[in-house]
Order: structure tokens, then C-alpha cells, then sequence
């Protein structure tokens, strides 16, 4: 990614005295997640890199337990809440509804009962089960006072649902889900801690069969022990079985008897688990994100701008590494101080800088904690290859 193309230069700029800043406002300076509006976000195109691998890892862990994705509208039928699970007043409040001509329609804020109306079409064999549908949606909500990255009008989660024949299969898929949370957060070095049913206490509508918490200073003032009194937490996945008021979803068994199968939910909050990786990855320069969502692994760091053969050193090493498929940032942006520039690759924990300047080409591996000279691109495209 070459910086001087990307719109807004201005807000890349990295303010002093940031370990004494909060996670949540460091990720919303504007390069990462950016609000022209309250809680709607944009994600510029560093942002969107990091939230898509973030995604793209989360949706990858449901389809190794043989889940399949679907995509879903946007909308749902009203009188679909109906059938589901009992709603809180305050929830309902929460709720989007469409005016003329879809009154009858609401944005979609929960996807148990959509799917399960959509499933109701046709009668499923148990050839098919255990069956696990997933998708992942940005939710609407009218929320009054949001706080940036962690309460969000629009917000995207990955969502589940498991049909299963009996109990004990649900439990398996119970597992399944624990396999995919506990598989996340390990690769992503984030510290959770599991509440199982009856462990929960901020009330019975919230009591899931399973739900995971990160600890930390930004989180929610919650009850999740009565030995321990309120922590603060964020909730950042949840499982259990659901239970709707009317459930139109039949299953044939193998002795080719119909019956009702136990439904299963299950969402994980993607801004969530970006704002806690970040939050578990800080270091004195910043981040140091996890390779599997850091949106480089090198950057070219271009010192003197104005120098036409460092230009042209610089732009050599960058098409090579692009060619190569490395993921690289090219810092060639003009009246922008040298200190500048490093601070934003430590910023975002790329781990190697790549410095030309009128004085040659050096490295800072800041992984090994060494630094390099090299003389043509070559070798510098060559170095980088095999460290990654």
C-alpha cells in the first residue's frame, strides 16, 4: 500500500504520550476506524485490512468445524420476533424499523428466527445433521450515547445456528463452538474467560450456556462472580440452546418419524475481538498485533523524498516485495519528518522497516532487534522472502 495515494494524510499522524491513552482511543484516530458521524464507522483502508483479516480468520475457524456460510438479507419480517424467544422491553427498544412501503419490515437484529423461517420451507433429513449455518452481518442499532470502536451503532458480528437431534449432539455442537471461540483467541493471544450456564450473573436472559470475557479497563461494569463483586469486561462470544415460542423447523429421522429439533445460537462481535487484540498486543510504540491480522509484515520507508535515485531504490524494493506477495507499506508521503514516518510502522507493529535514504538502504528487524545495510533491492526483496 503506497501511502501518498490514500486519502485524509493528515489524521495518520501519531499523537505523543500514548501509553497513557486509553486502546479504544488509539484505534480511533482516524486511520484505523474513524467516525465523521457517532457511532458509524468508517474503516479507511488500513482499518478495513485489519478488520477484514480479523474477519476472514473468524469465518475460516466456523468452516473447519463443518459449518457452511450462507449470506442473508439485511431485513426481516416483523412479526418473525414473535416466534422467537421471549424480548426484553429494553431490547425492543434497540430495534430499526422500516417505514412505507416495508412497515412490515424491520432491520435485521437477531438472526435465529429469520433463519429458522427460512429453514421451514422444506422438511430436513437427518442425513444433514448436525447442521451448522453461519453468516456474518453489519447489525443497526439506535443506540443513545455510543463510545467509539466499543459501542457502535453499526457493528459486525459473525452469527451461528446449529440444528441438532438431540442433546447430547447439541452439546457437541456446544463444543464445536467452544473449539472455535478458544481457537480465535489462542491464535490472537487474547486472554478470555469462560462463563458457563448458571456462572453468569447479570440476569437469566443473559445466562448462556457459554460466554467468552476479556478483562480490562475499557470493559463493562459486570457481575460475573458473586465472590468478586463487579469487573470490568467485555463479552466477546456467546453460545447457547434456543428456545422459540414457535418453532416450525421438522426433521425426518432415520426411522422416517418427524421431529423437532434442538436449535442452537451462537455470535461472536468482530470489533470486539479487533479492540481486545489490539488491547492484549501493546507495546511501548504502540501495537504489535499478531501476524495472522497485522496489515504488514514490512515497510519501505522513504527519507529523502526529493532525492530522484532514493526514489528509485525505494520504488524498486516496493514493486518487488508487492510482486512477490508480500504484504508491504511504502511510506512515500512528502513533508512528513523521518521520525514520523518510523513511528507509524512501530505504531502498527510492522516488524520490519525498510529505510532508503541518500545514504543507502537499511533494515531494522525489529523482531531480532538488529539492523542491516544492503546494497541494491535485490537483496533486500531476497532478506525479506525468507524471513517471511
Amino acid at each position: 500500500m503506497r501511502l501518498s495515494s490514500l486519502p485524509l494524510q493528515n489524521l495518520m499522524r501519531i499523537p505523543k504520550g500514548i501509553m497513557d491513552k486509553k486502546t479504544s482511543e488509539l484505534i480511533d484516530l482516524g486511520f484505523i476506524v474513524d467516525y465523521k458521524n457517532p457511532g458509524l464507522p468508517y474503516y479507511p483502508p488500513i482499518g478495513d485490512i485489519i478488520l477484514s483479516n480479523v474477519r476472514n480468520m473468524v469465518m475460516r475457524k466456523h468452516s473447519e468445524v463443518g459449518a457452511l456460510k450462507i449470506k442473508m438479507p439485511s431485513f426481516m419480517r416483523r412479526d418473525l420476533l414473535n416466534q422467537g424467544e421471549k424480548i426484553e422491553e429494553t431490547f425492543k427498544k434497540k430495534f430499526v424499523m422500516v417505514p412505507e412501503p416495508m412497515e412490515k419490515y424491520m432491520l435485521l437484529t437477531t438472526h435465529e428466527a429469520e433463519i429458522l423461517d427460512y429453514l421451514s420451507r422444506d422438511k430436513i433429513s437427518h442425513k444433514a445433521l448436525p447442521l451448522k449455518l453461519f453468516t456474518n452481518k453489519d447489525i443497526l442499532r439506535p443506540i443513545k450515547d455510543p463510545k467509539g470502536i466499543l459501542k457502535c451503532r453499526e457493528f459486525e458480528v459473525v452469527m451461528m445456528l446449529s440444528l441438532d437431534k438431540d442433546r447430547v449432539s447439541f452439546n457437541e455442537s456446544l463444543e464445536a463452538y467452544k473449539h472455535i471461540s478458544e481457537s480465535i483467541f489462542g491464535d490472537l493471544n487474547i486472554p478470555v474467560r469462560l462463563c458457563l450456564g448458571g456462572e453468569n450473573r447479570r440476569g437469566s436472559h443473559l445466562d448462556f450456556d457459554l460466554e467468552y470475557f476479556y478483562e480490562g479497563e475499557e470493559g463493562d461494569n459486570l457481575v460475573l462472580d458473586d465472590s468478586e463483586g463487579r469487573v470490568k469486561a467485555l463479552s466477546l462470544s456467546m453460545g447457547y440452546e434456543f428456545m422459540p415460542s414457535v418453532n416450525k423447523v421438522s426433521l425426518i429421522s432415520s426411522g422416517n418419524e418427524e421431529i423437532k429439533p434442538v436449535v442452537g445460537t451462537y455470535a461472536i462481535g468482530l470489533e470486539r475481538v479487533l479492540y481486545t487484540a489490539f488491547d492484549s498486543s501493546r507495546d511501548n510504540q504502540g501495537f504489535n498485533l499478531p501476524k495472522q491480522i497485522r496489515p504488514f509484515d514490512s515497510s519501505v520507508l522513504l527519507f529523502d523524498v526529493d532525492s530522484q535515485a532514493s526514489n528509485s531504490l525505494a520504488n524498486k524494493i516496493y514493486q518487488g516485495l508487492n510482486e512477490s506477495g508480500s504484504r508491504v507499506l511504502y511510506d512515500d508521503r512528502k513533508r512528513i519528518k523521518r521520525k514520523e514516518k518510523a513511528e507509524l510502522s512501530d505504531f502498527l507493529g510492522i516488524p520490519i522497516k525498510i529505510i532508503v535514504s541518500k545514504s543507502g538502504i537499511s533494515i531494522n528487524d525489529r523482531k531480532l532487534n538488529k539492523e542491516a545495510r544492503f546494497d541494491n533491492p535485490q537483496e533486500v526483496i531476497k532478506y525479506i522472502k525468507n524471513v517471511n
